[in-house]
């Protein structure tokens, strides 16, 4: 896991000089990774160690895994919170470069307990912008900030946000898709007072090393494919999703994290634009893994009581394109063979 004291620092001094994103995070860098033992913020540590960086990781460990990270060259594990203010100013003045994961995991997770994904993002968020001074920070946001989208239409960075919208799309309460667009704000308070500061939205990031515990669908699936038991498919399963590979992801990420031009712009989408039916997807697990489990199909609001499901979520990535050029993504098919095989 990875919170609202305030995050304004105010503008820099005359003395005293922002720094912009490093040129590539080498030898350099001391990156503070807040849920860097989760699944994408392991991957994204571990990419950093292998490039020369220094690694402070902070992370609760409710969904992680220290070893997942730990003993890995220049990297050093705290177990703590996001919402510990004091535990983050003791860590964060080393930081030249800031990376901000942490946060409830997973759709069951943040309708569980909306209050807590509401409160660790916008409490987290500032106060590890608070302690971590003028130090370059990637904020993760979330394609939830688009809640139910629009009909026919790409997920659109320039698209406006409503708070009122929000709390439908968490059940009638501030959850953690407001607690995501509270992120974003915070970060534009950050960067508008001269603080290199971006967000991104990722989408359905999937890889090795996913747990199925925290409602994920596609280790869900691999789970269910291979214990021999029904995949469950919401509705009627033609709803859409898009599935970004985990190294491509962060790949991409890093991209961003080094282009100047990343920091002048609003928040940034990040994941791969091709979709796939839900029940397709479920039809590629069972064949991938060679398995006789059946397809059983369920009414969504009997497992999210009071909630709709999104129908389709696709991002449009021009933006990103844009700052780092032709984004190379592992179709979802072949990430689901390997993840077969393994």
């Amino acid at each position: 896991m990875s919170s609202h004291s305030s995050s304004s620092a105010g503008p820099p001094g005359p003395e005293q000089e922002v720094r912009g994103p490093p040129p590539a995070f080498g030898a350099g860098t001391h990156a503070l990774v807040t849920g860097g033992c989760g699944f994408i913020g392991a991957w994204l540590v571990r990419s950093l160690s292998a490039a020369g960086a220094r690694v402070t990781v902070v992370d609760d460990l409710s969904t992680g895994r220290a070893e997942s990270v730990a003993g890995l060259p220049g990297v050093r594990v705290v177990v703590g919170s996001v919402l510990d203010a004091p535990l983050l100013r003791r860590l964060g003045g080393e930081a030249t470069f800031v990376f901000h994961l942490a946060g409830i995991v997973g759709m069951r997770l943040a309708m569980a307990e909306t209050a807590a994904a509401h409160r660790i993002t916008v409490d987290g968020t500032a106060n590890v912008l608070a302690a971590t001074g003028d130090a370059p920070a990637l904020l993760f946001s979330s394609s939830a900030v688009y809640g139910q989208g629009r009909p026919g239409e790409s997920a659109d960075e320039r698209w406006p946000i409503r708070l009122e919208d929000l709390r439908a799309y968490d059940g009638g309460r501030l959850g953690y898709a407001a607690g995501k667009w509270e992120l974003e704000r915070l970060g534009a308070e950050a960067r508008a007072a001269g603080r290199a500061c971006l967000s991104v939205r990722p989408f359905n990031v999937v890889g090795p090393g996913q747990s199925a515990a925290y409602g994920m669908v596609l280790p869900r699936f691999m789970a269910a494919a291979r214990a021999g038991e029904d995949l469950c498919v919401y509705d009627d399963g033609r709803q859409t999703r898009c599935f970004t590979d985990v190294r491509s992801f962060v790949r991409h990420l890093l991209a961003l994290a080094t282009t100047p031009r990343a920091y002048e712009v609003g928040p940034i989408n990040l994941g791969n634009p091709d979709s796939i039916a839900i029940l397709d997807l479920a039809r590629l697990v069972v064949e991938a893994t060679g398995s006789r489990s059946e397809i059983r199909f369920e009414p969504y609001a009997s497992v999210f009581p009071g909630r709709t499901d999104v129908r389709h979520r696709r991002p449009r990535v021009e933006r990103a394109a844009s700052l780092v050029g032709t984004l190379d993504w592992a179709p979802i098919s072949s990430v689901v063979r390997e993840l077969a095989a393994s």
